[in-house]
């Protein structure tokens, strides 16, 4: 036997199931301000590199949920992600006060909106390039009349309303380690600082932490010399879960922070791989930049941007320039201001 309803209340339960059913958060353009246009010029894919994910000491840990807002975790939309206002990422976590401007990492991020700036030249090097090929380098880059660049001053350019300039090459040397550093690395450093050129050095910081590494890149960062993250592990990250990921790419920027006293503005990516899924960019929210191999020609929207990069001519720096300028736009067009 059913209880019968009255026709009036009848009505009132349909109008609510109508109302809760057609209910989604993005119709209300109050609550999701903004809706930028991003990384349409990523690749389709990239090679992968078999990596094995091994849990951190739990004293190292750092979890999702400690550092994003659940909804974040929901969904791994790129646009999605970009709907939420980046002052909610921070948190008030200590590593905002080593930030220059006073402001969170994530809210100072939001003021910017690119809509569309060419990617500097950029090249990827690693310790088996060599102190002789960097001397080599360092001449040409010299002879070329360009002009060496860092990520962070990228960032700079950009909150003056500038793209990059044509005749800037952003040099970046990967695997630096913040345990143990091969000496093969500060020559190769000491090639480009010895002629006021400066690069960007992507650092692996696995512990334990070794302070005399921490005050030598200190003191690069003061000469000008960009220190980027390069994860803590250096695993393929589309390769990992969700949580290792967090590890790896929030973890790191937390250890850079809090050694380096100055937060990075630049992730490396571990082999260049990025994954189509944006699970990648979703992490790295700290972060301004995010540096691949592949695609990145380009970059608009809203933070973190990705650039792409390129190996390196081993036998001949002159016909590594050309490759620069034949593979980034950038090199065959005048300065461009931020549209």
């Amino acid at each position: 036997m059913f209880l019968k309803c009255p026709p009036w209340l009848n009505r009132c339960l349909t109008i609510c199931i109508f109302f809760v059913a057609s209910f989604e958060p993005s119709n209300f353009s109050a609550l999701n301000p903004i809706r930028p246009q991003m990384f349409d010029d990523l690749p389709s894919g990239y090679p992968a590199t078999s990596a094995q994910h091994q849990p951190l000491p739990s004293s190292n840990r750092v979890t999702a949920s400690s550092l994003y807002p659940a909804p974040m975790l929901m969904s791994t939309s790129i646009r999605q992600l970009a709907d939420f206002e980046f002052s909610q990422l921070s948190g008030g976590s200590s590593t905002d006060n080593y930030n220059e401007s006073g402001l969170p990492a994530s809210r100072e991020k939001s003021i910017l909106a690119v809509r569309n700036c060419p990617t500097p030249l950029s090249l990827m090097l690693h310790s088996s390039y060599g102190a002789q090929r960097m001397h080599e380098l360092a001449r040409q880059i010299i002879r070329s009349d360009l002009t060496t660049s860092t990520y962070r001053q990228i960032l700079e350019d950009l909150k003056k309303g500038d793209c990059p300039d044509p005749n800037t090459i952003v040099v970046s040397l990967d695997d630096l380690g913040s345990s143990w550093l091969r000496p093969d690395f500060k020559s190769m450093i000491k090639a480009f600082t010895d002629r006021d050129l400066v690069l960007v050095v992507g650092v692996i910081v696995r512990g334990p932490q070794d302070p005399v590494i921490w005050a030598y890149l200190r003191g690069l960062e003061a000469q000008g010399i960009e220190v980027a993250s390069h994860t803590i592990d250096h695993y393929n990250l589309p390769l990992i879960e969700q949580e290792a990921m967090v590890e790896q790419v929030a973890g790191s920027y937390r250890v850079v922070c809090e050694n380096l006293r100055r937060c990075p503005v630049t992730l490396i990516l571990p082999f260049g791989n990025y994954d189509e899924e944006g699970r990648i960019m979703a992490t790295a929210t700290d972060y301004t930049f995010v540096v691949g191999i592949q695609g990145g020609l380009t970059f608009r929207g809203y933070p973190p941007y990705y650039l792409g990069r390129i190996p390196p001519n081993n036998n001949n720096q002159g016909i590594t320039l050309y490759l620069l300028r034949r593979t980034f736009p950038i090199g065959r067009q005048p300065r461009a201001h931020i549209q």
